[in-house]
């Protein structure tokens, strides 16, 4: 027995914790894939080390580089 498993919002295929909505369907919706950042939205979670991004720049919490946003 595996478990539940995670499904996208939109049309029920099997999708990440981190994208409740598969590539498909925000292609649907008319939202562009490409303004997609990990980091973003890695930044949103309460126990994240990632601050959000400023300058298009994301830095760690203690202040180190976490890499450029890509949105």
């Amino acid at each position: 027995m595996s478990g539940p498993s995670l499904v996208c919002a939109g049309c029920g295929d099997p999708t990440t914790l981190l994208k409740p909505v598969c590539d498909d369907c925000l292609r649907m919706a008319g939202e562009a894939v490409t303004g997609y950042c990990a980091l973003c939205d890695i930044s949103f979670r309460a126990d994240s080390p990632v601050q959000a991004a400023s300058g298009g720049v994301h830095l760690t919490k203690s202040g180190g580089y976490a890499g450029r946003c890509t949105a």
